[in-house]
């Protein structure tokens, strides 16, 4: 069985994937330079390459590409099924996606819970597209995200296949955006000393609890540790719960068909 999502519902959902994320992430680039929040970077912003370089180091911006991707290869499988690979329509590829894009939405909405419970500043919410941009992203897309997968299963992968063939599959995106963030740290730290000073740079680590300078090398490599665990944890949890609507919607629908056809 084959559960057959509306053409124009499934449209509307690769269209918003596609485009949705992307805009956020132009809009805050952009405004960033030309609006920069307050702060002691907001001057360095309005540098276009800065205010670049400042959306590269964080994992929700990567997250946000992954979604674009995703998105956008839809649509294109959605009208020609020929002109993407099979791997594209398949569940493996938007169990990663929504892994991913769990672990983003966890960890943004919890430090936003905190910090207005705590009374900090809250990051993104302190201009007018930072808060646009934090709806759309960070609740919005991964809701319709959560709701798409599974509400309309696309198809059962075997949990034991899975752990075995496809897991390591969710973390190939973290992999390249860890490596990235350790080496541009390692760099920053080493050969640009003036990265922390508010006049000078940013700061070489995108979150302050993965600062292996001031939490040491042991909980740093335990923090990423733990971040590759939690992902092929939820990307386990993720294909075993989807495989349980799955077979209950095929159940349901096999039973309308068996109604339809005893009546006639």
């Amino acid at each position: 069985m084959k559960f057959k999502l509306p053409k124009k519902l499934e449209f509307a959902i690769y269209l918003w994937f596609a485009i949705i994320p992307m805009f956020c992430l132009i809009l805050d680039t952009i405004l960033s330079v030309t609006e920069p929040a307050p702060g002691p970077f907001a001057d360095r912003t309005k540098d276009f390459d800065i205010s670049v370089m400042s959306q590269s180091i964080y994992l929700s911006v990567w997250v946000c590409v992954l979604t674009t991707i995703y998105g956008t290869t839809s649509l294109i499988a959605f009208f020609k099924h020929q002109a993407m690979p099979e791997w594209v329509r398949k569940k493996n590829y938007i169990t990663m996606v929504v892994t991913i894009t769990f672990i983003q939405f966890l960890v943004y909405n919890l430090n936003l819970i905190y910090a207005k419970s705590s009374g900090k500043p809250t990051i993104g919410f302190n201009t007018w597209y930072n808060i646009l941009k934090s709806v759309l992203e960070h609740m919005l897309t991964p809701i319709f995200m959560f709701a798409f997968y599974y509400v309309f299963p696309k198809n059962y992968v075997n949990d034991k296949d899975f752990i075995k063939k496809y897991s390591w599959l969710n973390f190939l995106v973290v992999t390249v955006y860890v490596t990235f963030a350790i080496v541009r740290a390692a760099l920053e730290l080493k050969y640009y000393p003036g990265i922390k000073t508010p006049q000078e740079g940013f700061n070489p680590f995108p979150y302050s609890e993965l600062d292996w300078t001031k939490i040491g090398p042991g909980l740093f490599t335990l923090g990423i540790v733990g971040l590759f665990a939690t992902i092929w944890v939820m990307g386990v949890f993720f294909n075993w719960t989807s495989n349980l609507v799955y077979n209950k919607v095929s159940k349901e629908v096999n039973n309308v068909k068996w109604n339809e056809t005893f009546k006639k």
